[in-house]
């Protein structure tokens, strides 16, 4: 699962593009969670499920790098 963060309080602060390997969407979206996935100051952008969707978000957001997390 791919997913893009924006991470900051101001407008002109980068998106980040991160890879979920072994999390379920539900799990991703929760913010309710205890320690959730992505923390609950980050704005989630866009969600998408396939490997296809990190060139298309590197090029649709701009972003360089790709971080990823696993369980």
């Amino acid at each position: 699962m791919i997913v893009v963060v924006h991470r900051g309080n101001r407008k002109n602060s980068r998106k980040k593009i991160t890879v979920l390997r072994g999390y379920k969407l539900d799990e991703v979206i929760d913010s309710g969670k205890r320690k959730p996935v992505i923390p609950k100051t980050d704005e989630i952008l866009s969600i998408g499920v396939g490997e296809i969707f990190i060139d298309k978000y590197k090029n649709k957001y701009n972003c360089k790098t790709v971080k990823e997390l696993g369980i």
